[in-house]
This record gives structure tokens, C-alpha cells and sequence, in this order.
């Protein structure tokens, strides 16, 4: 029976202390690892929360850039649209005064777009090209056809051209504007 006592403890003993060493060694692993995935996750979360800042701040941003551009862009067409529309008032300002505010509203609008350009998709970039390019020949023909101070009848056509192309261009592409402005405002994609 004391063979089998010493038997039983030479195979326990070393058998005992394996499971211990491999106890002991899974527990050193476990929390070298638990060390690493906390240092982890902190860095994951530091940047995860750095990039929602970033992405707040630009979005802060566009959407500032959106409506004082879009404002400008109102401003622009409303001005250009009592200037060249066919149905005039008096309203006791001369032509040259008229034109010159045109001017500097619209001039106004396209160095705030092109400062700013930066904030915009390039979908909403090419509507508002197309808008300024509009606006332009539309003044360049109005101010073609009226070349006094007081509105006068204009034989060339040019005004009634300019007065048309200003009404079928703008509407259109002041829509689609608005519409890919409100969807990046709303974080969606433009198609």
C-alpha cells in the first residue's frame, strides 16, 4: 500500500503542479491581453471620437456655408428678375443704379461661393454654375439692350431674350438646388 501512496504522489505531484503552471500561465496571458484590449479600445475610442468631432465641425460648417449661400443665390435671382422682368414700376431709382446692385449683389454671391467652395459637393457645384453662367448672359443681354437710364423699348429682342431665358433656366436648377442641398444637409448622398 505504500508503494501505491508513493506511486499515486509521484504521478499527482507533478501532475499537480503542471495544471498550476498552466493555470497560472493562462492567468499571466489573460491579463496581458485584457491590458492590451483596454489600451485598445482606448485608442479606438479616442479616435472614433476625434472623428465625430472632425465630421461635426465640417458638417457645422457646411451646412453654415449652405444657407448663407443659398440666401445669396435668392438674393441674386430676385434682384436680376425685377431688373430684367418685361413688367416695370417705377420705383424712382435710375437703370445704372439698378444694374450697378445687380452687379454687386451677384458679385457678392459668386466670391462667397468661390471662398467656400470647398464645403460644397461637386453635383451642387455644377447646378450653381450653371446658375451664375445664366445669370450673366442674362444681365450681359438686358444691359446690351438697354443702354440708357430709363428703361426704353428695346428693337434688338435682347431684353424679352434675356427676361425668357431667366425664367426657364432658374426655376429648374433653383429645384434641384435646393433639393441636393437639403439632402446633404440631411447626410444623405446626391445621385
Amino acid at each position: 500500500m505504500n508503494l501505491f501512496k508513493e506511486i499515486l504522489v509521484l504521478t499527482l505531484t507533478p501532475a499537480s503542479v503542471n495544471v498550476l503552471l498552466i493555470y497560472l500561465g493562462k492567468k499571466f496571458i489573460d491579463s496581458k491581453i485584457s491590458i492590451k484590449l483596454a489600451v485598445f479600445k482606448k485608442d479606438l475610442e479616442k479616435s472614433l471620437f476625434e472623428h465625430k468631432t472632425h465630421y461635426s465641425l465640417f458638417h457645422e460648417k457646411q451646412a453654415e456655408v449652405i444657407g448663407i449661400l443659398y440666401g445669396k443665390i435668392v438674393q441674386t435671382a430676385s434682384q436680376i428678375h425685377r431688373l430684367v422682368d418685361i413688367f416695370q414700376f417705377s420705383d424712382g431709382k435710375p437703370l445704372s443704379q439698378k444694374k450697378r446692385e445687380v452687379k454687386e449683389i451677384g458679385n457678392d454671391m459668386l466670391d462667397y461661393y468661390k471662398e467656400h467652395r470647398i464645403y460644397l459637393e461637386e453635383d451642387i457645384c455644377k447646378i450653381i454654375d450653371k446658375m451664375n453662367d445664366t445669370f450673366r448672359s442674362v444681365y450681359f443681354r438686358f444691359d446690351l439692350s438697354q443702354t440708357e437710364e430709363e428703361y426704353k423699348p428695346d428693337p434688338t429682342g435682347e431684353w424679352i431674350k434675356a427676361s425668357k431665358e431667366l425664367d426657364n433656366a432658374i426655376p429648374e436648377l433653383k429645384k434641384k438646388l435646393e433639393e441636393d442641398l437639403k439632402k446633404v444637409l440631411r447626410g444623405e448622398k446626391i445621385s
